[in-house]
């Protein structure tokens, strides 16, 4: 093999691996800005650290449990029934709809609402 034909194969391997790493980029990017949305039970509620966390647990189709834990940040809105709260308010064993985004370095709650009690649940 000459030195021109070895230079060409050396070419060929750099761009195919920085053509394989370009995709792996994209595909960790598409990942950084999914956002989901699930509905659970508190299983812990960390006001004490910066940033502070949440912690919810809820059943999959499959039958198993999803455990999502998520810290709050500025942009994060949590609302007991139709006010505005603070995650302090609630507690273990609370039902919340959580809506949480992907980013590069974990998971972000961005909102999180803890239904309004029915006057059945109030008055039992």
């Amino acid at each position: 093999m000459t030195s021109k034909e070895a230079s060409l194969n050396i070419t060929s391997i750099v761009v195919l691996a920085a053509a394989l790493l370009g995709a792996l980029v994209l595909q960790d990017s598409a990942i950084a800005g999914v956002t989901r949305t699930v509905v659970g039970t508190v299983t812990a509620v960390n006001t004490m650290d910066r940033p502070e966390v949440l912690v919810v647990k809820t059943p999959t189709a499959k039958g198993k449990d999803l455990t999502v834990g998520c810290r709050l940040d500025e942009k994060t809105v949590v609302m007991v029934g139709h006010r505005s709260a603070q995650l302090g308010d609630l507690q273990v064993g609370d039902r919340v709809h959580l809506t949480y985004s992907r980013v590069e370095d974990g998971l972000v709650c961005r909102t999180i609402v803890k239904p309004a009690e029915t006057k059945a649940k109030q008055s039992g």
